[in-house]
């Protein structure tokens, strides 16, 4: 049986519904939704996050 090339872990803390600070290694990941959505806009969204590790892939 072959090993993993990766494996990935992170912790997820919320500090509200919409905003989140996520930790992934050795890098904080601040997430917050539009203030549309209840966030304060202070940093992108889960949205945005999935949609550039898209582009990146």
């Amino acid at each position: 049986m072959e090993s993993p090339l990766y494996t990935g872990e992170v912790r997820t803390v919320g500090e509200s519904m919409a905003r989140s600070i996520t930790d992934a290694g050795a890098f904080k990941i601040f997430m917050d939704e539009p203030v549309a959505l209840g966030g304060r806009n202070g940093a992108p969204s889960p949205l945005d996050f999935i949609l550039a590790a898209h582009a990146a892939a």
